[in-house]
């Protein structure tokens, strides 16, 4: 606590930390044919996603998303018998399943995964992944 105080740079490094390392969160990959379960993970932060191959390579590659929210504003007016009324409203929708899409590639050989899935506002979701070698996986998160 001593060199927090001391230091106020070092606890901006230790919060910066503490978030990098908060928004990870797990994937599992498990392809039916085999049986063979990959394990992964995505940080929110950075959107990135990596995955762990069974020979101990990783694959990595950025996310996009896209969300089905919607915000819509309006105004009215009407007019009856000489009155003249006014209104105004706001409307938002959220929750709504919303998709990822990501290129997953190694560094060391010409491996790609093509991962598509879907997600919820809960953090939650399912998808597929393909690999260019032919490989099939089904994604949970």
């Amino acid at each position: 606590m001593l060199l927090i105080m001391k230091y106020p740079f070092s606890l901006i490094i230790v919060l910066s930390c503490a978030l990098l390392v908060g928004c990870a969160h797990s994937i599992s990959l498990v392809n039916f044919s085999s049986g063979e379960t990959l394990a992964g993970e995505y940080n929110e932060l950075t959107r990135e996603i990596s995955v762990t191959m069974p020979n101990g390579e990783i694959i990595k590659g950025q996310y996009s998303a896209a969300s089905n929210s919607s915000v819509s504003y309006g105004t009215g007016f009407a007019a009856s018998g000489g009155n003249l009324a006014s209104g105004f409203g706001t409307s938002f929708s959220s929750g709504g399943a919303s998709q990822a899409y990501a290129l997953l590639r190694s560094s060391t050989s010409k491996l790609i995964m093509e991962m598509a899935v879907t997600y919820g506002s809960n953090r939650q979701g399912f998808g597929e992944a393909r690999t260019n070698d032919g490989r099939v996986y089904k994604v949970q998160f």
